[in-house]
């Protein structure tokens, strides 16, 4: 089993295990879209006493080995701030890359869920990627922290791509 890192602080090193997947087949890496991934939900492994995460937290597993019709997750973070009591505001940056071939644009949901439970969900739409571009872009959810359970909850992303 896979064990991800959440560096969500320099003094808040947690493991959380998991596994990433993606969807349409066994270990492929090369998909059309719309492609779904599930991951670990790194920022489940913040402690409750936590109430905001000053760096950037990341997962250990690396997005960027799958296309979705040459495009790809470079770079998935996050931050935690604790609005009220019990609930979160995640900022999440998302960096996407087109390897070389055709313009695409890109659209993504982000969804925390437990088991088939969508606890939270994020969105950003029609992100132009020129070939051989990156683009980074930022959206938020709010989240109750109590639906945030390190070991199950899971981050699915859809990534939706059509020609540019």
């Amino acid at each position: 089993m896979k064990h991800l890192l959440c560096a969500a602080s320099l003094l808040l090193p947690a493991v959380v295990g998991g596994q990433t997947i993606a969807k349409q087949g066994g270990e492929q890496t090369e998909f059309t879209s719309p492609m779904v991934i599930e991951t670990p939900f790194f920022m489940a492994a913040v402690p409750r006493d936590v109430k905001e995460t000053l760096a950037w937290g990341r997962g250990m597993d690396p997005l960027n080995r799958y296309h979705c019709d040459n495009v790809e997750i470079s770079d998935l973070a996050m931050k935690l701030k604790e609005k009220r009591s019990g609930i979160a505001d995640l900022s999440i940056m998302v960096v996407l890359h087109n390897r070389p071939g055709h313009d695409r644009l890109v659209t993504l949901l982000l969804e925390a869920v437990n088991g088939e439970e969508v606890v939270a969900t994020a969105s950003l739409n029609r992100i132009k990627v020129e070939e051989t571009d990156t683009k980074q872009r930022f959206t938020s959810m709010t989240v109750a922290r109590d639906k945030l359970v390190r070991g199950t909850t899971k981050l699915r992303i859809t990534i939706t791509v059509t020609p540019g």
